[in-house]
């Protein structure tokens, strides 16, 4: 079995493509599939968008405006603004990097060493306009995977889920390294929403799947209801209770496909809910 130098030269090599995460750790055709399908559903632009849109200031994170003007300076952060005269704001994907720095400074790691894992966060791999830690994130986030990165001494790190874990370990692929739960960093950015990891083993799903997992995990729905067409999914319904939260004539003009139903009782509304439809190719 090649050793983790070897795998880390590899990488250096390679320049980050895909074949080669794809196949580090044994992950074989399964992964390949589970990328692919990914990549086909057009819901990926959509978690793709809300990863990486900026929208969360330092005054949202644990780390001090001092601390993260210093990993700026080396290079660990890449600067946005203009002159640097405006505020920072950071995505999904930048807070998740700024957690891992965090961690990887408790156990002691070296900042130098730390920013051999900032590809893994933001350079897309060959084909795909996603990294390969953003295809994690959503592991994580959207189907509640356990999801480990797995970070070596020279700071090469690798994510992985929890069975390609355990088999990496089997294979002994992987020797001393230090392990962080991607779960628990995304519970601390999502605090409101409840994202505790509860399969261990993936399944490959269909992209039409992948879509109502979706709807489930980040719409705010009450209920979901799945309308199936020869036991395919054909379309999606989503209600949500809208009672006091809005106007009407508001929700009007910025649905396309919804049902509306109001209630009311002695000419007060006492209940409004939005059901939204989605087809599904």
């Amino acid at each position: 079995m090649p050793s983790v130098k070897k795998n880390t030269e590899l990488c250096h090599e390679k320049n980050s493509s895909s074949e080669f995460f794809i196949n580090l750790f044994s992950r074989g055709s399964y992964f390949k599939k589970r990328l692919e399908m990914y990549h086909s559903t057009d819901i990926c632009k959509v978690i793709s968008a809300a990863l990486n849109a900026k929208d969360c200031r330092i005054k949202d994170l644990p780390m001090t405006y001092r601390t993260i003007n210093h990993w700026e300076s080396l290079g660990l952060i890449d600067c946005d603004r203009k002159e640097g005269t405006e505020w920072r704001e950071f995505s999904v994907m930048d807070q998740l990097w700024l957690y891992t720095i965090d961690a990887l400074r408790e156990f002691g790691l070296s900042l130098d060493r730390i920013k051999n894992a900032k590809n893994i966060f933001f350079t897309p791999i060959d084909k795909y306009p996603f990294s390969i830690m953003e295809y994690y994130t959503s592991c994580a986030y959207i189907l509640l995977e356990h999801v480990f990165l797995i970070v070596f001494s020279d700071g090469f790190a690798i994510p992985l889920t929890y069975s390609e874990y355990q088999n990496a370990l089997k294979a002994n692929w992987i020797r001393n390294h230090v392990q962080i739960s991607i779960n628990e960093i995304i519970q601390k950015i999502f605090q409101d929403q409840n994202l505790v990891p509860r399969y261990k083993n993936e399944a490959l799903i269909t992209p039409q799947e992948f879509e109502v997992l979706h709807m489930m995990r980040t719409g705010g729905f009450e209920e979901v209801k799945i309308r199936l067409n020869n036991g395919a999914i054909y379309l999606l319904e989503g209600i949500k209770n809208l009672t006091g939260m809005t106007k009407i004539e508001d929700i009007i003009r910025k649905g396309n496909y919804q049902d509306l139903e109001v209630k009311q009782e002695n000419g007060v509304m006492v209940s409004f809910k939005r059901t939204l439809k989605k087809m599904i190719d």
